[in-house]
């Protein structure tokens, strides 16, 4: 644990409602939230993160839920609770195809799961969009990393479906890349998963420099074989096709 994440102020999940069910804190569903965590076995909401609207901070907040550190059983770890204003009734299918994604090292490690929330390991590096590698060659491993994540994804079936903007749903620490955020993913539509990244890493400002746009010719032309069959083979011609 870093000097920092020793120092970040503790509250229990009470005092912290205001960030844990932010944007409605006065609400049935956040007593039952808390109940629900609280039995989980988080014991309390620890101050980190950079979003800070709800006066508290939280590491972040998407339209499906609010995600914060706590310490769960001793453990500091990262939650993703479903938000008050959310249409969603529940995280378990999030839950369940996050795990599968964790099971093959696509997704941090899944911990616990409840009807409205995800206790997972807390990844101590930045979101990709802010990420600043140390070289070309870390560079250069971080993409092929993430790359193959997405194709392990397509072979699983599993659709993510937000990677055509991977800058806030991948967090890299110590160069590895990590895919989060499944609130959108599917194992029922046809995942593009490769197809989608392709195209969103190019636009990353750190990596436009080394890799081919999704639009170029040969990239495009590896890709569609890269559909059609999914083998690692053309997996690689698509890595070859792009510069990496």
């Amino acid at each position: 644990m870093s000097s920092a994440e020793s120092s970040a102020e503790r509250l229990s999940l009470r005092e912290a409602r205001r960030a844990v069910c932010y944007p409605r804190p006065d609400t049935p569903y956040c007593d039952r939230l808390l109940e629900e965590l609280e039995e989980a076995g988080v014991e309390y909401y620890v101050a980190l993160g950079s979003y800070r609207k709800p006066g508290l901070p939280l590491l972040g907040s998407g339209w499906a839920g609010n995600v914060f550190a706590a310490v769960w059983r001793g453990v500091l770890v990262a939650v993703k609770a479903l938000r008050p204003d959310s249409r969603r009734r529940s995280m378990l299918r999030e839950c369940l195809l996050s795990s599968l994604a964790a099971a093959y090292g696509i997704a941090p490690r899944v911990y616990a799961c409840t009807l409205h929330s995800i206790i997972y390991r807390l990844v101590r590096g930045p979101t990709l969009s802010r990420y600043k590698p140390g070289s070309r060659w870390e560079a250069r491993l971080v993409l092929r990393r993430l790359l193959y994540k997405a194709y392990l994804l397509d072979r699983l079936g599993v659709d993510h479906g937000e990677l055509v903007r991977p800058g806030g749903q991948v967090l890299v620490e110590d160069s590895e890349p990590w895919i989060v955020d499944f609130d959108s993913a599917s194992a029922r539509r046809k995942p593009r998963n490769l197809t989608s990244l392709a195209a969103g890493v190019s636009r990353l400002p750190w990596a436009r420099s080394m890799v081919m746009p999704s639009n170029e010719p040969r990239v495009r032309e590896a890709l569609r074989r890269y559909r059609r069959s999914l083998s690692l083979e053309a997996f690689e011609e698509v890595l070859e096709a792009m510069g990496l």
